[in-house]
């Protein structure tokens, strides 16, 4: 598979349900890229992505997104409540808040899960809002899960929080796919695909 961006080739990789792989690399190499083309979010130049025995379209590409959590290395929110921030609409999984550690945010929150966050998470400390990120790509309860540099900038109580619940998450039967330079989470990790930089 390739992607014309950088002129960017990737190996052939097989990844099973509940499976944790991270993907590390040097910055640059196409770690975000190669997740976005794993998500749908865009397509290859060359080769493919095959889910289940059929190849990923533009065609097929809403369906998957459908049944996937994304996880982006910079907390965005919509200017809303938190509790739409992370549910869209959906009810929200008191057991997700839980293992995110969202339940102890919401408690000290002015107006609870109705206080509205800024599209910067305002109000919010960068571990905060990054366990906003990860209770709104598990919500859903999705088939697997990517998660771009989810412990970057992050103190190491905090990476390995973040880190504990991406594994419950797994534990449970989900496939988990991280784009990562964090030594400690790809230890936990089942495989560890590293991308080079083509000579």
């Amino acid at each position: 598979m390739t992607h014309d961006d950088r002129d960017i080739a990737y190996p052939d990789l097989t990844i099973q349900p509940g499976e944790s792989v991270a993907i590390s690399g040097p910055s640059g190499v196409g770690k975000t890229t190669l997740l976005r083309l794993l998500a749908g979010l865009e397509q290859p130049n060359s080769g493919f992505v095959e889910i289940s025995g059929a190849v990923l379209t533009y065609m097929t590409a809403d369906a998957w997104r459908a049944s996937v959590g994304w996880m982006p290395q910079t907390p965005r929110f919509t200017g809303q409540s938190l509790r739409t921030n992370i549910g869209f609409g959906n009810e929200l999984d008191d057991a997700v808040l839980d293992v995110t550690q969202v339940a102890p945010i919401i408690a000290t929150l002015p107006h609870k899960d109705k206080t509205a966050l800024a599209e910067n998470g305002a109000g919010l400390s960068g571990g905060e809002a990054r366990r906003v990120m990860l209770a709104r790509a598990l919500n859903r309860k999705p088939r697997i899960v990517f998660a771009d540099e989810p412990t970057a900038d992050l103190d190491a109580d905090t990476a390995q929080d973040i880190i504990d619940g991406l594994l419950a998450y797994v534990d449970g039967g989900g496939t988990l796919i991280a784009a990562t330079h964090a030594p400690r989470l790809i230890s936990q990790m089942q495989r560890h695909l590293e991308l080079e930089v083509p000579e």
